[in-house]
């Protein structure tokens, strides 16, 4: 039996490059061509029979071609449906572009189904998408062949480099132009390349402008199809700032961000440096320490934006006044440092060099600097410290500078002082009594009572002094610790602890019948009186004591009353409603007059035992004390004399009204118990 021959149609299903499906009425598949096993997966006798869209489809796909089928079956018409996702035997999902077609003929309804895969074509459309997207990334990107002429730049190389794409277009890469990079550089990008089709580094190239910038590029080799180079893609990144910002960093570890002299720590090394040199060549290295007088009043009264552009100009007229080799330095706030090397063996020829160099300096600083149409005009204090031959530290010879500049602040300012070893002797005493009042606080320290009297010397109270004796019983002078404690502020513990002691003894006295009336004198340092708190740690000392307000009186100086001068008197006010009486001590020999004595509430002022020594003997300290009793008669206040040691100041006084006496000629101060003691009993001898 001889074999039909095959309709055109049927050749067609067998080598059309796309898959061609049959379907009946419906939609099952009836036949089944080559192209449609290849992407698919099924062979022709699996698939014919069974619905198409179940079988190809999944999920919403295949409700949806089902609908779509349905239409151009009833309609007997055509219908093309793009991207649609089938599934393959293997599970993996296809997509397929589908043209629908169907046709009533005697045998029936007959639908054709064209199906062509879309995969690879969709996968490479959504790399060139990214590539685009890739391409206009913020690095620059440029595409040449293989002999490096640009075929295509992005935005970003325009960005960086200033030419446009067909000012670049159509010429060799200025990247790989022999002369334009490092020989270096350039051999080994050259050598890279070829062999191992990549290459990235630092270059530098030019913009358009003519400025030249740092890049860091890479570089990637686009193999043929023989595997040769056919093209090369460089992305590069302007490194510019990021190299200026590491530079600065570095730039900032040794120098000051503010002026951009050197630091601290340049100026110590640097320091270490010209020691050492001057050791080997038996020379002197001089350090000069230059502090602006009163730098915090200009802060304060301009700004503090005028006071850094103040320092910028100091630094920069500091620069031009001295030679290159010297070492200028802003070691911070408005402190500066300088370095003179190369000086003379001899140490008098060297104080004179170094005495012209500071003189100099302080001429060009005393001049006017403009600032913001200001005329701002300042002095410095300057420290000298010479290294006599001897090997020393580097910070031993900075801290000598500095003790002579805080010389120089002390003798008034404005003027220069070289170091001197006693100096330095009486700041490490200092430093030491510093160091051993805070640990002995408050072990060692006690609060003595010196007696006060009236004209008849009947003991009217006393005052609270604070003693310090040591482990080894060596008493330490009130006139060595407390001025030092008011500088480090130790004297707010202080005060506060003295205040509290007082006020328990207050109320223990009133357990005591002969006692209970007697009046307790407290002194308060300034810097205590400022405090936000003091107030309410007066409040809390006699709340927690439960002692008598009345019988607290608080001695305060002269000095107290010239700053802030409503918060003082509100300070006052506050607790003097609460029945505490305050004194005015030292009188005479600060600043208080009648409008100071008439504005604050005292009640009592106190003549200080420097008028009272020579009363008997000097006309002026006589005729001062006579006029501070007359005055404050006038006033109403009691005047307290302090100091009495002879009972000829005590006749004189009470002569002229004196009425209130403190001093040893009736008991010097001595601790609690003994003060007791000798209250109770008047015939005991204390010391």
């Amino acid at each position: 039996m001889s074999q039909q021959p095959c309709s055109p149609w049927d050749q067609a299903m067998q080598h059309a490059f796309d898959a061609i499906v049959l379907l009946d009425a419906q939609g099952r598949v009836t036949a089944w061509n080559p192209q449609a096993e290849k992407c698919f997966g099924w062979q022709a006798h699996e698939i014919i029979g069974q619905a198409l869209a179940t079988s190809i489809f999944d999920g919403d796909q295949a409700a949806a071609f089902a609908r779509e089928w349905q239409g151009v079956h009833q309609a007997h018409s055509h219908l093309v449906l793009p991207h649609f996702r089938a599934v393959h035997r293997t599970g993996h999902v296809i997509r397929i572009d589908l043209s629908l077609a169907c046709t009533q003929n005697a045998a029936g309804s007959q639908g054709v189904v064209f199906i062509r895969d879309v995969s690879e074509r969709l996968d490479a459309d959504n790399a060139l998408r990214v590539a685009a997207v890739a391409f206009q990334s913020l690095e620059g990107m440029v595409v040449m062949d293989g002999c490096y002429t640009i075929l295509k730049v992005n935005q970003a190389f325009v960005d960086i480099t200033g030419y446009e794409a067909h000012e670049a277009v159509g010429r060799v890469s200025a990247l790989f132009r022999p002369g334009r990079q490092d020989e270096e550089v350039y051999l080994a990008m050259r050598s890279a390349l070829p062999e191992k089709r990549f290459w990235q580094g630092e270059v530098w190239d030019r913009r358009k402008s003519g400025e030249r910038y740092s890049v860091w590029l890479r570089v990637t080799a686009v193999l043929g199809v023989n595997q040769e180079v056919s093209h090369y893609v460089a992305a590069f990144v302007d490194i510019s700032k990021q190299r200026a910002s590491a530079q600065r960093v570095q730039f900032l570890d040794f120098h000051d961000p503010l002026t951009d002299l050197p630091n601290r720590r340049f100026f110590l090394d640097r320091l270490r440096q010209a020691m050492a040199a001057a050791d080997r060549k038996s020379e002197h290295c001089v350090v000069l320490l230059l502090d602006v007088d009163e730098f915090k009043g200009i802060n304060d009264t301009v700004g503090h934006h005028v006071g850094d552009a103040l320092l910028k100009k100091i630094g920069k007229r500091l620069r031009m006044s001295l030679h290159a080799e010297d070492t200028i330095a802003r070691l911070g706030g408005d402190e500066f440092a300088v370095i003179l090397q190369g000086m003379a063996t001899e140490t008098q020829e060297v104080a004179i060099r170094a005495r012209n160099v500071a003189e100099r300096l302080v001429h060009a600083l005393g001049l006017p600097f403009a600032i913001e149409q200001r005329a701002l005009e300042i002095t410095v204090s300057v420290g000298i410290s010479v290294s006599c031959g001897t090997r020393r530290a580097s910070e031993d010879l900075l801290k000598q500078a500095d003790i002579a500049m805080y010389r120089a602040k002390s003798d008034g300012r404005n003027c220069i002082r070289f170091f001197a070893t006693a100096s330095q002797a009486s700041l490490e005493a200092r430093f030491a009594l510093n160091a051993a009042m805070r640990s002995a606080f408050p072990q060692q320290f006690a609060v003595h009572y010196q007696l006060q009297v009236d004209a008849a010397q009947r003991p009217l109270g006393a005052e609270a002094l604070l003693r310090w004796t040591q482990s080894d019983g060596i008493a330490v002078s009130p006139a060595q610790f407390i001025p030092l404690a008011e500088e480090t502020g130790l004297i707010l513990p202080m005060g506060l602890w003295v205040l509290q002691q007082a006020c328990k003894q207050l109320q223990h006295w009133a357990c005591e019948p002969t006692m209970r009336g007697l009046t307790l004198a407290v002194n308060v340092s300034a810097r205590q009186f400022h405090a936000e708190t003091f107030v309410r740690s007066v409040l809390d000392a006699l709340a927690h004591s439960g002692a008598n307000p009345n019988l607290l009186k608080l001695e305060l100086t002269e000095s107290l009353l010239l700053e802030e001068v409503d918060s003082v008197v509100g300070k006052m006010r506050a607790l003097l409603a609460i029945g505490v009486r305050f004194s005015l001590d030292d009188f005479g020999t600060g600043y208080a007059s009648l409008a100071y004595l008439k504005r604050f509430p005292f009640e009592q002022l106190k003549v200080d035992r420097s008028f009272i020594r020579d009363v008997t003997s000097d006309p002026d300290d006589a005729a001062i004390v006579h006029a501070i009793l007359a005055m404050g008669q006038a006033l109403r206040l009691n005047v307290v004399a302090e100091g009495v040691e002879e009972n000829a100041q005590y006749d004189f006084l009470v002569e002229h009204g004196c009425r209130l006496f403190q001093g040893y000629l009736f008991g010097r101060p001595i601790p609690f118990a003994k003060f007791e003691a000798t209250l109770l009993d008047p015939a005991a001898t204390p010391d």
